[in-house]
């Protein structure tokens, strides 16, 4: 690895960042080190993103907090509230600035209307000559994991990952991982570990497991030759459970988001032959909406505005403190004028007096 972890009481940004060269055991390595950064404290593994843009010679490691779990673990400990409130508020204004509009897409997914689509939908249902295969409205997937997999309450059970066969791009995938479509209408592959029922646990993996091993990353070179993704993400916690078909597991089938420029996408299009498979890509000409955007709302929402809020009541008080002090002040120095000024009449008086004295005195010696 190049550098060392900039975390985020270092950069005052919800980001662990790391640049490492392209090289598998390196990319293993810098993942391992990144999500034992996360792992050390509880709290930011309820959900965060690892995301990994490549470059000509270096791939640059990010990991994205869930931003209310940021503020809480890094910002709420802070006694001075107006540095909070500033740190918050700069990363909002910068994320919001940095991100062009062709970045955050025209779609916001509703995961529960996607499950009602029942072509990507697992049937389980008996199939006989009164009720043939071909008229069945759910799918009927091919692959399906059968590894093993911990549940929250620590039970083992099946992860019955299935692979959606109608979004199943076989042009592009290969003996070790599947190419999906997203079922959403965005610009993206999915790169999941293929049912192998010959391997260890047949061949599952979750998330953690997968970048911690250096033949996947090996495996992700190869591919990003040929198929010129820019950059990918993969989601853990609450954010890898949200597509989960299970939703009581720990973790789900490793899955790993591809992102395309237009361009490339397009590159991508001619190695399909699929027509079915061409007429979704075409659909999907746009990227999702950006989880950045989506986080500085949820922050600003839960925590930024109220502290704000806070912020200017401490500071409206202080201010009303203030000026109350000053008017008191103004009163006691006003106060110690009109005494002074009438101490010095007094004196005046007194010494017109003894001049008047002194003038007769002299008048009376002539």
């Amino acid at each position: 690895m190049s550098n060392k972890i900039v975390r985020p009481d270092m950069s005052e940004m919800p980001y662990f960042t790391l640049t490492a060269n392209l090289n598998p055991q390196e990319l293993a390595s810098a993942s391992m080190a990144l999500l034992n950064a996360v792992n050390s404290q509880p709290k930011l593994t309820q959900a965060f993103r690892l995301e990994v843009k490549f470059l000509q010679s270096s791939a640059k490691f990010r990991i994205c907090l869930d931003a209310v779990a940021w503020y809480d673990c890094y910002l709420r400990v802070n006694p001075d509230l107006s540095k909070t409130v500033e740190i918050a508020r700069k990363y909002v204004s910068t994320t919001r600035r940095e991100i062009p509009p062709e970045e955050d897409g025209p779609f916001v997914i509703d995961y529960k209307e996607v499950k009602k689509n029942k072509a990507y939908m697992c049937c389980t249902r008996k199939h006989d000559s009164k009720n043939p295969l071909s008229k069945c409205e759910y799918d009927h997937p091919m692959l399906v994991c059968k590894g093993n997999v911990t549940t929250r309450d620590g039970h083992i059970t099946t992860c019955n990952y299935y692979f959606p066969s109608k979004l199943i791009v076989q042009e592009l995938s290969t003996k070790e991982y599947v190419m999906l479509l997203r079922k959403e209408p965005i610009r993206e592959l999915l790169m999941l570990p293929r049912p192998i029922e010959e391997r260890v646990n047949f061949n599952h993996f979750d998330n953690e497991m997968l970048v911690k091993h250096s033949d996947f990353w090996s495996n992700l070179l190869k591919q990003r030759q040929t198929l010129s993704f820019h950059s990918i993400a993969l989601n853990y916690g609450r954010w890898e459970l949200q597509q989960s078909q299970d939703k009581y597991a720990q973790a789900c089938h490793a899955h790993v988001h591809l992102y395309f420029n237009r361009e490339n996408w397009e590159y991508l299009k001619q190695m399909v032959k699929n027509p079915e498979i061409i007429s979704k890509m075409n659909a999907r000409n746009y990227p999702g909406s950006s989880y950045l955007l989506k986080d500085c709302t949820e922050l600003e929402q839960k925590r930024l505005i109220p502290s704000e809020h806070q912020y200017m009541l401490h500071t409206n008080k202080s201010l009303v403190y203030a000026i109350t002090k000053l008017s008191e002040d103004s009163k006691e120095n006003n106060k110690a004028l009109v005494n002074a000024i009438t101490k010095l009449s007094e004196n005046i008086g007194k010494l017109s007096g003894s001049q008047e004295i002194l003038t007769e005195t002299n008048s009376l010696s002539n």
